[in-house]
């Protein structure tokens, strides 16, 4: 998934193959976006990213691509609760910032690559990376190169052979009774809260479920819940920094209709350059083939991913759709290849 827009939210999706899973750029020839605040805050959470064999072995790149690097993000990308499953023989790398000016806060992942320990690297070179209550192999390292950036490594990491999955084979990225990554999570960001609260998680494919609470905050994308004994976020009030609570209301947000928690989606006319939820156009909405509901997506040739990005600047509908693409429904396209 590539975006150039601004108020990027990537939430709940289950994203798969392509180059990188992520690359978050650039918004090129359009100083009104690279002036936005919101340019500057990217949120990418709840999400499970499997990476492949072949292509490019960084999993999200942030900053840009233009050479330009004036109008690179030089922000903060919070990337949290994740569950990223890697299956590549070889390297991988978590991040590609493009400067020292991109920040990444990482906290709360599962961060699980089927290789050793030591193939999986936090950067490629550059940027500054905090690193919080994350599951790895033990023996990461930094970069597979020379670092030319600075990982912060704030504490409550969680290593072992394995995060504990439900079913790796079967692709069931769940937490079983008794993995190491029950009740480990920190508490989010400030800057996270109220607006990207833990509310929702995936559930494959094209649908999702609000987050249960058991105990503390688990790692990654999916909350364990022993015998149905869990309540929703909301319910309890969600535990934000220092303690501080913040409550999110359990009801699908204000702009969903009933459909929003059963995957499905709404059918914009077919002859309109509109949005669903395989994409959100960018500054430099690029040619699309028809998405599921005959709306636009872009070539994903070789990528299955589902999508509940949201941008305030994606393109002439953003108005009408960036809503939907905030919400826990999740629309999986399966590669054009097949």
């Amino acid at each position: 998934l590539k975006d150039r827009s601004v108020g990027t939210v990537i939430r709940y999706n289950w994203i798969e193959g392509g180059n990188r899973n992520l690359d978050l750029v650039d918004a090129e020839d359009d100083p009104t976006l690279t002036s936005d605040p919101r340019y500057r805050s990217t949120f990418v959470y709840g999400n499970v990213f499997i990476k492949l064999e072949g292509g490019n072995n960084q999993v999200i790149h942030y900053g840009g691509d233009s050479g330009d690097t004036d109008i690179y993000r030089k922000g903060t990308l919070h990337l949290f609760n994740n569950t990223l499953v890697s299956t590549r023989s070889g390297n991988t790398t978590l991040l590609r910032l493009s400067t020292n000016e991109e920040r990444a806060d990482v906290r709360n992942n599962v961060l699980y690559v089927a290789a050793g320990g030591a193939s999986l690297a936090m950067v490629d070179e550059t940027g500054v990376v905090d690193l919080r209550n994350n599951w790895s192999k033990p023996g990461w390292v930094d970069c597979h190169g020379a670092l030319q950036g600075t990982i912060n490594d704030l504490g409550g990491a969680v290593t072992g052979a394995s995060p504990g999955f439900v079913d790796e084979v079967a692709q069931d990225y769940r937490l079983a009774s008794g993995a190491a990554c029950i009740d480990r999570g920190a508490a989010l960001h400030a800057a996270v809260l109220p607006a990207h609260a833990l509310g929702w998680q995936y559930v494959p494919h094209q649908s999702g479920e609000l987050r249960p609470m058991s105990g503390s905050l688990d790692l990654g994308a999916f909350e364990h819940c022993p015998g149905g004994s869990c309540i929703g976020l909301a319910d309890a009030g969600f535990a934000s920094v220092d303690g501080a609570a913040s409550s999110e209301d359990a009801t699908a947000p204000a702009d969903a209709s009933p459909s929003a928690r059963d995957g499905t989606a709404p059918s914009p006319d077919a002859d309109e350059e509109a949005l669903d939820a395989s994409t959100v156009m960018g500054a430099d909405a690029s040619p699309a083939t028809a998405g599921p509901d005959a709306a636009t997506a872009p070539d994903l040739a070789g990528v299955t991913s589902s999508c509940g990005c949201s941008a305030s600047e994606a393109g002439p509908t953003a108005g009408l759709w960036a809503g939907w693409m905030a919400l826990l429904w999740s629309v999986r396209l399966r590669a054009l290849r097949r």
